[in-house]
């Protein structure tokens, strides 16, 4: 990995959706660990071994709280060569929440691409590699537009594209697949990424608002979403209304291809 520029890949346990009535139903519960152990190891880590450019490093950021239940998901990023932090517990509504705690690690470079993505989703072969061809400018958001969701529970599939969202904006419905560029100011301290982070508008809620004239949009094809029955949010099939999508990928050598290159066939 160059000493000038890193690359690192995180995966939220901590971020601001997990409130205290989602630990109540989800968080809690060792069942729920266990399966999001089964997504990570069959899924997830898995869709990070085969990218065909593999010079970036995996943090994983978990909750203080969540030490013991969450041991077998930690022994699984450890496991892939993944590395695991417990920032501060964080509630407020923000996209890299409590990242500051593994940015400052990297204060000698000159510039961190951190690519976000959630524990139960993948990236295609390609995608690390389609970030790190973007000339890189301070500030500068990534984001991967348009993809494929499958069902673990039937095997259904469908694409998913932002055109299916016509209520929101080109740029609000692309994540959790994102890049974002922190430059070497905003390594020195957790102080300096955080103040960084709030005034590139890197916030997250219902939808992500970014700044649209540093917002970049990466190939298509790159990234999956799984639709499973413990998503931490709940509401999932609702929230990103599946049934109402009609791009359904039907046709068995087309659902073979797209399973295949995100490491399918799965047990």
């Amino acid at each position: 990995m160059s000493d000038k520029i890193k690359y690192a890949v995180s995966i939220p346990f901590n971020w601001a959706g997990l409130s205290a009535s989602n630990f109540k139903h989800c968080m809690s519960r060792p069942d729920w660990w266990e399966h999001r152990e089964h997504l990570l190891r069959t899924y997830t880590l898995p869709s990070l071994a085969a990218q065909t450019d593999k010079d970036f490093d995996i943090w994983a950021m978990f909750m203080p709280r969540d030490a013991k239940l969450s041991q077998g998901c930690r022994e699984a990023i450890e496991d892939f060569g993944g590395k695991c932090a417990t920032p501060a517990p964080v509630f407020g509504g923000c996209m890299l929440d409590g990242f500051h705690e593994v940015a400052v690690k990297y204060k000698k470079a000159d510039a961190l691409v951190v690519v976000g993505l959630d524990s139960d989703d993948m990236y295609a072969p390609g995608a690390m590699a389609a970030v790190k061809d973007r000339p890189l400018e301070a500030g500068l958001v990534m984001l991967f537009p348009n993809g494929y969701m499958y069902d673990v529970r039937t095997g259904r599939m469908a694409k998913h594209a932002i055109d299916d969202y016509p209520e929101h904006s080109r740029m609000s419905r692309t994540l959790p697949f994102y890049a974002v560029v922190f430059t070497e100011p905003a390594l020195r301290s957790k102080q300096q990424f955080e103040e960084y982070r709030v005034d590139w508008g890197l916030r997250r809620g219902n939808n992500t608002l970014l700044r649209a004239d540093r917002t970049y949009l990466l190939p298509e094809d790159l990234t999956c979403y799984l639709i499973h029955e413990e998503n931490v949010c709940g509401g999932w099939e609702n929230r990103h209304m599946v049934s109402k999508i009609t791009r359904h990928i039907t046709l068995p050598k087309e659902r073979a291809r797209v399973i295949k290159i995100f490491g399918g066939p799965w047990k």
